[in-house]
Order: C-alpha cells, then structure tokens, then sequence
C-alpha cells in the first residue's frame, strides 16, 4: 500500500557541486520513474510523494535518480508526516517563540546514546539545545547559520547524517502533507 512520504534532501543547492537546477525537474522525473503525488516545497530539498518502498528503499532510489539525472551526491532522509508531526507535538519551546528561530534537526539514523550524551552536556552561548534519539530541536535567538549548533557540527558531534529544517518549513510541508491530491 502506499504511503505518504515526506523525503528532505541534505545540502541540495541551486547551483555547484549538489545542484538541483529546478524542484520542478526534478518533480517531474520522480513522476517518471513511478512515484505518485510528487509535490515539491521551496527550492531546499523539500519532496513529498507517495511510495509503498520502504524508508531505506526509498532513501536509495531517490538519491540513485538524483545522481544519474544531476551528478549530485546527496544524503536523502525519509519520515512519515506522523513522526514529523510527533516532533512539532513534543516541541520543548515555548510556543511563543518565532517559529523562524526554532529548528529541527533530523538524523538519518539514531545516533549512540553516549554522542547524544556528550552533546547534551555541552553549553552553545545564546542558543538551547535538546535531543531525542532521531532529533535535536534548537533555538537559536539570533542567527542559526552564527550559531555552534549547525547541521555539520551536529553531525560531527553525533557521527550521523542529519538535515534542519524550521519549524516554519515543516509547518508547511505537514499542510501540504494534508492536502488531497
């Protein structure tokens, strides 16, 4: 049966080394090799389609076309809308906070207990840290991309492939998620 699957590119960029030109090419070739309801959000890597692959299946193939049709070597994450949804729910913020300052970052697979550990321990200046096995929600008051905590220290810390997303972003991939086809 297939299922609705949200798929977040890690470092896709509109032109270089992992460019993917157009989400709209690119929407337009996973429609070629099968995938259903393929919608596209910003130009960032943001896929949503319906699939019956497996997460791991899907992560392959999707990152097999991106190779062959772009030249691009990307690490491709796939989650269900209800685990994205369940990490909004546990959001350990305020929700007073702009949702554009609040960032998620997701792990392709869980990383050891002791890194979490470790990283959890550690202070960041400004900017608050908390973590679960396959996601770590930051806050960064005044600039994500100024802070310590960016995706590649995250992975360097967690020995993990991981992509940030706001929550604004994910807000609005779970409303298109939610749309009919």
């Amino acid at each position: 049966m297939k299922q609705e699957q949200i798929i977040l590119l890690r470092g896709v960029m509109p032109s270089g080394k992992n460019s993917i030109p157009k989400m709209a090419v690119l929407r337009q070739h996973l429609e070629e090799a099968g995938f259903e309801a393929v919608r596209t959000y910003i130009q960032s890597g943001n896929i949503l389609l319906r699939s019956d692959l497996s997460k791991q299946a899907l992560s392959q193939r999707i990152h097999d076309l991106i190779f062959e049709k772009y030249g691009a070597d990307l690490a491709v994450l796939v989650f269900f809308p209800e685990e994205i949804q369940a990490w909004i729910d546990a959001l350990p913020f305020s929700p007073e906070l702009d949702p554009s300052r609040v960032f998620f970052t997701m792990t392709m697979e869980h990383p050891e207990a002791e890194r979490r550990q470790a990283l959890a321990e550690k202070t960041w200046g400004e900017a608050e840290l908390h973590l679960t096995e396959q996601c770590a929600y930051i806050h960064a008051p005044v600039t994500y991309k100024n802070s310590k905590l960016t995706n590649n220290a995250l992975e360097r810390h967690l020995g993990v492939t991981c992509t940030t997303r706001n929550l604004n972003t994910l807000r609005r991939i779970l409303a298109l998620a939610s749309q009919e086809d």
